[in-house]
């Protein structure tokens, strides 16, 4: 489970025409997703969330 970084409320996965993003239940701050490639704990690659940063 992801936390938000504002409010360490619950985030989770939505997306919409424009792609793939993370929003806080609690205050509803929208985060952009990249789906990266991270090693796990057996040493295999899984797909992991990494925000994004919005830019203005």
């Amino acid at each position: 489970m992801m936390t938000c970084p504002k409010c360490s409320g619950t985030l989770y996965l939505d997306q919409d025409s424009f792609g793939t993003f993370a929003k806080c239940v609690q205050c509803g701050l929208l985060k952009d997703i990249s789906l990266v490639n991270a090693p796990s704990s057996h040493g295999n690659l899984v797909k992991t969330v990494k925000l994004l940063s919005r830019k203005a």
